[in-house]
């Protein structure tokens, strides 16, 4: 074994391997990942599997697959999947396909095709896209295609071209497009091209172009990457360059062309194949269900009618006056459009939102989002509504800004998209419960219902007599007392919660506060006529009322009374004419509040 590196210093002997005059006579020589493999007669072992480094060291047997000077005549050596594939024979199996990955454990037989002392004779060994193909002979079919995926349970028969032992004698494998073309034949139209994509049906006849029994017997089968050239012989023009007809290669390069406002009506455009007429399409949905087919006389196609939303597979092919392409690989599309909401969206300021939108085909039930604004994850919700178009919250949602989205669900658990938010707000005000009524505590309860959602509360305090404000923020109760002493007078307050994400809901009514206990009178009103009822507002730490009626134009009262315990009197000693009336409070250590003010009323 020699080395060189193109010049003559550099040429030189790596390796006697056979020392003496006797010759190695290496054959077989490919490169594989950087290792030299070859046949090689070292003189003791026969002509065996070699392979070379490049150094003295490096080159050795790599097995003695028949023990002995005979040896197992390694040939048709191939790399294929980053190993080597030969033709061998052990010596008790015949020449049968063997594969290595350069070690004596790695170096074993694939398969036993001729079975026996039979040979297989594997022959044309070539890689078409990842499959290796080969003529094989057996006993029962006479030498035919197989193939092999590199395990001996996928070295198989692809097709019994000519059935018999006679065999199609197939030869001349060579990739085209995918598909293995060699030349061989049926028995019936004599020795032509024929191609196989390693299946049964897909191994077919590519033309007759020598009609007859003779055929034009190719012998070498070109891909130019433009064209297939064959070299064949006819029996009018002897042995001639021929050009072979294919059928075009599959489509790649499939994608979606954006639509909107036609997401379910989706266009889909593909690399233009330069040899195809046609191309036909086939659509499914992720459960295998066929929804639409097609063809196109151009590299794009519209869907026959609107998609569900959901999750779907599509195929493209390519077709010529030959046959038709493989499938595409699977495009995968998704049919993703957001729910739409119905006007009026939403409704009302209580946290109970009406909101609608329009179905959705094929959904089997809806989601409904809920989250505040801006965001807080832990109150945020969603709920499931099945066999309705709407949706409203059965616990009010509590105070603050919020938006919502819907989706739908389809059958297998795709969701759409979300729809657009529509947003409402829940900014109730809360209910005053005391703080209300007259009083002689100058430091009174002020309280109200808590509201769902707050956090914290402000209170606003106006004294009507002079205008003085007091505004409290942040109270974490539902209850405000004051620190001192409020002065005797007439107050309005409010109240208003907040939640935590700062969002402030609406002031309460504004309730009435008389410090100092001054009652305010109820009725009478306006004309009355028999019994008068007097009634005013009940002063909270009064222990008795009086009351004073006068008759307008006259000086003296005619009506005083000091110990009433109940916040009304009833009379009807009153003669017909005009009256004002006036009410106070006494507590129960004698403080007495300032009188009403006074109220006209008339007795007819």
């Amino acid at each position: 074994m020699w080395v060189s590196d193109g010049t003559v210093d550099g040429t030189h002997i790596l390796k006697d391997i056979r020392p003496g005059v006797s010759s190695s006579n290496l054959t077989e020589l490919t490169n594989i990942g950087g290792t030299l493999y070859f046949s090689a007669n070292d003189g003791s072992a026969g002509y065996e599997l070699w392979k070379s480094d490049g150094t003295w060291s490096g080159t050795t047997l790599v097995a003695d697959i028949s023990p002995g000077q005979q040896g197992s005549g390694p040939s048709r050596i191939t790399e294929f999947k980053g190993e080597l594939y030969f033709r061998a024979n052990d010596g008790s199996r015949g020449e049968e396909l063997w594969k290595s990955n350069g070690t004596p454990a790695g170096t074993v037989l694939m398969k036993d095709i001729g079975s026996g002392i039979t040979s297989g004779q594997p022959d044309s060994l070539t890689n078409v896209a990842g499959t290796l193909y080969f003529s094989a002979f057996s006993t029962t079919t006479g030498r035919e295609l197989w193939k092999t995926s590199g395990t001996p349970e996928s070295t198989i028969l692809v097709a019994d071209i000519r059935p018999g032992v006679q065999g199609s004698e197939v030869s001349a494998i060579h990739p085209v497009e995918g598909m293995a073309y060699f030349s061989a034949t049926d028995g019936v139209t004599g020795r032509e091209v024929w191609r196989s994509d390693g299946t049964i049906t897909g191994t077919q006849l590519v033309g007759d172009a020598e009609p007859g029994f003779f055929g034009v017997n190719p012998t070498q089968i070109v891909n130019t990457g433009k064209a297939v050239f064959m070299i064949g012989t006819t029996l009018g023009e002897g042995e001639e360059l021929f050009l072979v007809s294919t059928p075009p290669s599959a489509p790649s390069g499939i994608q979606l062309v954006p639509n909107p406002g036609q997401e379910q009506l989706p266009t889909l455009v593909w690399q233009s194949m330069s040899a195809a007429t046609s191309y036909e399409i086939i659509v499914n949905t992720a459960a295998g269900v066929r929804v639409d087919t097609g063809t196109s006389e151009t590299a794009a196609y519209t869907v026959s009618s609107r998609l569900p939303i959901g999750r779907y597979s599509v195929w493209v092919r390519a077709v010529n006056e030959v046959g038709k392409s493989q499938w595409s690989s699977a495009y995968s599309l998704s049919i993703n459009v957001a729910v739409t909401l119905l006007p009026p969206q939403v409704g009302g300021e209580i946290g109970t939102p009406l909101v609608r939108w329009n179905p959705v085909d094929g959904a089997t039930s809806y989601e409904v989002l809920v989250e505040t604004s801006p965001v807080d994850a832990s109150l945020s919700k969603r709920f499931t509504v099945t066999n309705a178009t709407s949706w409203s919250p059965e616990t009010p949602l509590t105070l603050g800004a919020w938006k919502i989205w819907v989706r739908a669900v389809m059958p297998d658990g795709y969701r759409s998209q979300w729809s657009l938010p529509t947003e409402t707000t829940n900014n109730a005000a809360p209910r005053i419960i005391s703080g209300n009524q007259p009083t002689f505590d100058q430091t009174p309860d002020l309280s109200w219902e808590p509201v769902a959602g707050a956090t914290s509360y402000e209170v606003y305090i106006r004294n009507l007599g002079n205008g003085q404000i007091s505004q409290l923020s942040n109270l974490s109760d539902t209850v405000y007392v004051p620190t001192s002493d409020m002065a005797v007078g007439r107050y309005q307050w409010w109240v208003r919660g907040a939640n935590s994400l700062g969002f402030v809901g609406k002031w309460s009514a504004g309730s009435v506060l008389e410090i100092g206990g001054r009652p305010t009178i109820v009725s009478p009103k306006n004309s009355v006529t028999g019994e008068v009822l007097f009634s005013w507002t009940k002063v909270l730490g009064a222990q008795r009322y009086e009351l004073w009626v006068n008759q307008l134009n006259v000086s003296e009262g005619v009506i005083k009374e000091t110990a009433l315990t109940s916040n009304e009197f009833r009379t009807t000693s009153l003669a017909a004419g005009s009256y004002r009336v006036w009410v106070r409070a006494v507590s129960t250590t004698g403080q007495t509040s300032l009188w009403s003010w006074g109220a006209d009323f008339v007795v007819t």
